[in-house]
């Protein structure tokens, strides 16, 4: 994810995307990684990654991760234009 710290258009949209991958991965048959190097990004990006990712990899293994926020929480709390659109219409 080292390209995420390019300016590139719509970078500053990151997170909203991160969290809204939790609406389409559930029961696809794969395994997803996102890899933030914690050398490279400011503290409160990891901070804000482990927010927005159910699961986490630390000392090798795969855990529940505690500081994960729902995407509907976190999108209405973070980024509003991004919730979905609900109403069927």
């Amino acid at each position: 994810m080292v390209w995420a710290l390019q300016a590139i258009p719509g970078i500053e949209h990151l997170m909203a995307y991160e969290s809204r991958l939790n609406y389409f991965i559930p029961g696809k048959p794969w395994i997803s990684l996102c890899l933030y190097n914690v050398n490279k990004f400011p503290g409160k990006i990891i901070m804000d990654v482990l927010r927005t990712h159910p699961f986490s990899i630390n000392g090798g293994l795969i855990m529940e991760n505690p500081y994960y926020i729902d995407p509907d929480h976190w999108l209405a709390e973070n980024a509003p234009q991004f919730l979905p659109d609900r109403t069927g219409i």
